[in-house]
């Protein structure tokens, strides 16, 4: 078990009055080192947000690029996850992000890895594969995996659901310009 520092959010001026979107956690693939209950404990205390964790999706064998890159193609895991959940990929009051710990990059950029990608203002995939420091051949560190998988899940639901711009201040978690895991670590996990 993890724990952070919570701090209490009230609902954004555009939320107020209006139908709150629905929030849903999709695992894509097995997700062992993860703990997707204690992410919805979480958001549930910082923002008073009900998220709930959909079943798991298996990956595509399809979804990776296994010519060059050996990695699954951020675009893609998009489409894998509204295929499997079409009923709430349809529904534009639904916000899924799905969370793997697969390495992923975005096809459309020159980058050689992605922590996060968000598509159609509704979806996103948050990826822990580079944020885990066993990756690095550093010891286990449960608590920083989880703080930093929880930085990049914040960050899209201060995007996709709070509709907060990005932000120039490095040490906001909306940082515009999180290029690397020294850029994550620095950056709180307010807005």
């Amino acid at each position: 078990m993890w724990a952070s520092p919570v701090r209490e959010v009230t609902i954004a001026p555009a939320l107020r009055g209006k139908a709150q979107p629905k929030f849903y956690f999709v695992p894509l693939g097995d997700i062992p080192s993860l703990s997707l209950e204690s992410l919805v404990t979480f958001y549930k205390r910082k923002f008073g947000l009900a998220i709930k964790t959909l079943p798991g999706l298996q990956l595509e064998r399809s979804s990776v690029d296994w010519q060059q890159r050996r990695q699954f193609v951020a675009e893609e895991l998009i489409e894998f996850m509204e295929r499997g959940y079409p009923r709430l990929a349809n529904d534009p009051r639904v916000i899924l992000i799905g969370i793997t710990e697969f390495d992923m990059y975005i096809r459309k950029y020159t980058w050689q890895f992605s922590f996060s990608y968000r598509a159609q203002n509704r979806f996103a995939v948050v990826s822990s594969a580079r944020l885990n420091p066993v990756s690095f051949g550093q010891p286990a560190d449960q608590t920083l995996l989880h703080t930093r998988l929880r930085k990049a899940i914040t960050k899209n639901i201060g995007i996709l659901y709070f509709h907060l711009p990005q932000s120039n201040d490095p040490r906001s978690v909306l940082y515009r310009s999180i290029l690397g895991i020294d850029d994550l670590d620095r950056v709180g996990e307010e807005f």
